[in-house]
């Protein structure tokens, strides 16, 4: 049976073109060379900044002009996930920009797409020595950034796959009775119960909100659970 040779990187946040005569990175060229699949993740859009920054950005305003997909394509690279912080700092045409040139430059993408159905699919790299899927999601997003399902009536929102998780605090039955009769001797959580009032919000049972922090009883500390229909749809 064959065995399929996979070399994997990090983020590439590169927004100039490489030099390729350069040595060092004509010995990185050379080690990809000797892999069946070569990944990375691409941690920056792909324009040529004709397009709108959004409000806010991950971090950055994350970009670069299309050449630096040709030279990550010349180093070796053949599969891309690109759902990150950084998929929409140049909102949604952006994105729409940034997949247009990866499909120009025929890399094996995934993780981002034109609506829920196309961001969550595997995309496959066939290889001489077999096939490999690659699925690509995100978890550090805000929440206009998860691509919208595609209905019959309604075109799907471009973005990213989603893997969403809520945070919630545990703390002694002592402590989380004391949270609660300070929080209620001030307005510090007003809009939270407001919204519970006109049903915009819902309380879920043996939890405490203020705002959007969740607490519970139990053992001290804080835990992350994923968001059960997320974790489904990409299982």
């Amino acid at each position: 049976m064959a065995k399929i040779s996979i070399m994997a990187t990090g983020d590439s946040f590169i927004t100039q073109r490489l030099p390729r005569l350069d040595e060092r990175v004509q010995s990185i060229r050379e080690l990809l060379g000797q892999v069946d699949a070569r990944f990375t993740n691409l941690e920056v859009t792909i324009h040529e900044f004709g397009v709108y920054p959004s409000a806010v950005s991950g971090g950055t305003w994350a970009a670069a002009r299309p050449p630096v997909l040709s030279d990550l394509s010349w180093l070796g690279f053949n599969m891309l996930a690109w759902a990150n912080n950084h998929t929409l700092d140049w909102s949604h045409h952006g994105l729409l920009e940034t997949h247009l040139h990866l499909e120009k430059e025929g890399f094996i993408h995934a993780g981002v797409g034109h609506n829920l159905a196309e961001a969550s699919q595997p995309r496959y790299l066939e290889t001489r020595n077999g096939r490999i899927a690659l699925i690509g999601v995100n978890s550090t997003l805000r929440d206009w950034h998860p691509a919208g399902e595609q209905r019959r009536d309604v075109l799907g929102r471009p973005g990213v796959n989603p893997l969403r998780f809520e945070t919630v605090h545990r703390l002694s039955i002592q402590d989380f009775h004391a949270l609660q009769a300070i929080i209620a001797k001030t307005d510090v959580n007003a809009v939270r119960l407001l919204s519970e009032q006109e049903g915009f919000s819902r309380a879920r049972e043996g939890m405490f909100h203020v705002d959007h922090l969740q607490f519970e009883t139990g053992e001290p500390g804080t835990i992350t659970r994923m968001t059960r229909k997320d974790a489904e749809r990409i299982g």
